[in-house]
């Protein structure tokens, strides 16, 4: 199930590439372990190279895939990858730690939290 959703999302995104490009904006994916092996394959990733308009995130929950998947992550050609709600679980600084992430997103409560201290 997994598998054909993220497959439909890649299709929604091909379909409206030129309205993301005219716009400037990337499509976003949330990926789980089970994706990140998809997005080894070649004609995934070859997909995804013609779009160069989409990233992935990542939740700081997802500890089974920070911990496991992602060491062996490289980046397809023209995307990113970022970690979501940094602050919001229990993985902290390791959540960041060993890892490439093009871009850190901070927990809004974690940020409010902060400001008010």
């Amino acid at each position: 199930v997994r598998e054909r959703i993220f497959l439909e999302q890649l299709a929604l995104i091909e379909k409206h590439k030129a309205w993301f490009l005219r716009n400037h904006i990337s499509a976003t994916i949330n990926v789980d372990d089970h994706i990140l092996n998809l997005l080894r394959q070649k004609d995934i990733k070859a997909k995804i190279a013609a779009l160069t308009c989409v990233h992935f995130e990542v939740t700081e929950n997802a500890e089974n895939l920070l911990h496991n998947s992602l060491a062996a992550w490289q980046s397809p050609q023209d995307t990113s990858l970022w970690l979501d709600d940094f602050g919001s679980g229990y993985a902290g600084i390791n959540a960041i730690r060993g890892y490439h992430f093009d871009y850190v997103k901070i927990d809004k409560d974690f940020f409010w939290h902060l400001m008010r201290k």
